[in-house]
């Protein structure tokens, strides 16, 4: 459990979140979401052609991802009560 808490600062809301797998899936599945994005910016990136319209629309996508990252949590806390 020491070694989750070094990898990722989120391990702390991941215990939070243990009691109910459905969150705790939903949360692991935010969390593929946003590594796909950062492994598709360091590629593009990384690209010799000049991609700065491709990262500004993963850019885009990017904030529209976490937007409904918000809403799910929200919903899921509203239906919680």
């Amino acid at each position: 459990e020491s070694s989750s808490q070094t990898v990722c600062d989120l391990s702390d809301d991941e215990n939070q979140q243990e009691n109910d797998e459905d969150e705790h899936d939903e949360e692991m599945t935010n969390q593929q979401a946003l590594k796909i994005i950062i492994q598709i910016r360091k590629h593009l990136s990384k690209s010799k052609h000049n991609f700065e319209s491709s990262i500004d629309s993963l850019g885009s996508i990017e904030n529209e991802t976490l937007g409904l990252m918000v809403k799910q949590k929200t919903i899921s806390d509203y239906f919680k009560k």
